[in-house]
């Protein structure tokens, strides 16, 4: 039997992309609702930025998209993700919180940065962070957050 060279490693490529891979398309992770809301020792926490991070659980190595939202002045926000949408995979996340934020002065001609948001959010709830939330098949409307500065 005769095969053309660099067959077989093509075969191998495509078959360690499908085992890889597998969570690239949009439909191949369970994504749920979630919304809630963030307090800093009883006060809305406006202007924060919520990211959760889903955390491995059994042999997979593949975790699904971090799903982010932004507080709204009472402190609510609800979930996405860059390309799957609305929401967050379902499981165990790692939820860190930060009102931090900078951005470039002149992106064209400078590398200095101006603070547009102060770090309000104590560094046990940041990157790495306390906080973990369960997202169960149904969604959650109530993954509050309240933060102590203390």
């Amino acid at each position: 039997m005769t095969s053309k060279p660099g067959l077989g490693l093509a075969f191998v490529a495509l078959l360690l992309s499908s085992v890889l891979l597998p969570g690239c398309g949009s439909g191949d992770f369970r994504m749920a609702d979630v919304s809630g809301v963030v307090t800093l020792d009883g006060e809305p926490l406006s202007n924060a930025r919520v990211q959760f991070q889903p955390q491995r659980s059994g042999e997979s190595i593949v975790v699904g998209p971090t799903s982010f939202g932004t507080t709204d002045s009472t402190g609510r926000y609800s979930l996405s993700t860059r390309k799957h949408g609305k929401g967050a995979v379902v499981g165990t996340h790692r939820v860190s919180v930060s009102t931090f934020d900078q951005r470039l002065v002149d992106p064209q001609n400078s590398d200095r940065v101006e603070t547009l948001e102060e770090e309000r959010v104590p560094a046990r709830y940041r990157a790495p962070t306390e906080l973990v939330f369960d997202v169960p098949r149904s969604g959650s409307a109530e993954a509050n957050f309240d933060l102590q500065s203390k």
